[in-house]
């Protein structure tokens, strides 16, 4: 292939050649007349024959036909590069497009998330403070015929049967029958079981604090208060049992009808 490339190429400078040749003897003869010699007669056509038209040499025309074959495989190659380039762009550009859209429902969802979160937080309700003294205990001096005489922490609902029974019970010679044990012990309270065949001391037998607790009083105790009636005395039992026990002597003015002037002459003969 390369052989023949050469020789077609060598035909086609020896073609120019000759064609330049014939150029320049033209020209030569256009420049310079022609001179008649005496006795000659001029011929009837040109001394420099009139160039023929000659078919071209089939290796001319084989060049050729390759020539113009090469030029739309050119072609076809030049048009798939740029098709090959546009479609390079083609797919950039989706991917940035792809990019953005991802990127786009990724801000959406987080944005949607944020707001439902939001949404959905309400404040937890803050719960009731107990009351300071709602796991309070009683304290109850226990002396006379028991089996540990001494001072006991008890339930504030604890009786006097509770605060024997932390004494060590009964001692063998105790008037039984000489103490309630079915009453509500108060705080600070002294209970003293009597030997039997002894004299009871009345003052040993009742609380040491004449004062009514608010905690422990029943409706007949919170009646002999001045100023407290049934009416006043089922409130103060009915606050009581909603909200608990007071915490201070003040929390009786949370009950209906109890006002400061009431509570003023409660002070000395009440506590919690």
């Amino acid at each position: 292939m390369r052989a023949r490339r050469a020789r077609l190429a060598r035909a086609v400078r020896r073609l120019r050649h000759r064609v330049r040749v014939r150029a320049r003897l033209r020209a030569a003869a256009e420049e310079e007349p022609v001179r008649v010699t005496p006795g000659f007669s001029h011929p009837s056509r040109p001394l420099l024959p009139s160039p023929r038209l000659r078919r071209p040499a089939p290796r001319v025309v084989r060049l050729t036909a390759l020539r113009s074959r090469a030029r739309p495989s050119l072609a076809h190659v030049e048009s798939g590069h740029e098709r090959g380039r546009a479609r390079r762009r083609l797919g950039a550009g989706a991917a940035i497009v792809l990019v953005l859209a991802v990127f786009a429902v990724t801000v959406g969802i987080g944005i949607v998330r944020g707001a439902s979160g939001a949404a959905e937080t309400v404040p937890l309700a803050s719960e009731p403070p107990s009351s300071p003294s709602a796991s309070a205990v009683v304290y109850v001096h226990v002396a006379g015929a028991v089996g540990a005489p001494g001072l006991y922490a008890l339930q504030p609902d604890a009786r006097a049967v509770d605060a024997i029974a932390a004494a060590g019970g009964f001692a063998p010679d105790a008037d039984r029958g000489a103490v309630n044990l079915a009453r509500a012990v108060q705080d600070g309270e002294q209970i003293v079981v009597p030997v039997a065949g002894a004299m009871p001391d009345p003052a040993a037998a009742s609380p040491v604090d004449p004062m009514v607790d608010l905690n422990t009083a029943d409706a007949a105790a919170l009646e002999e208060l001045p100023g407290i009636g049934p009416a006043l005395a089922d409130r103060i039992l009915t606050w009581r049992e909603e909200n608990g026990r007071f915490a201070s002597v003040e929390d009786l003015l949370a009950v209906p009808g109890i006002g400061e002037k009431l509570l003023a002459g409660l002070r000395e003969q009440v506590r919690v």
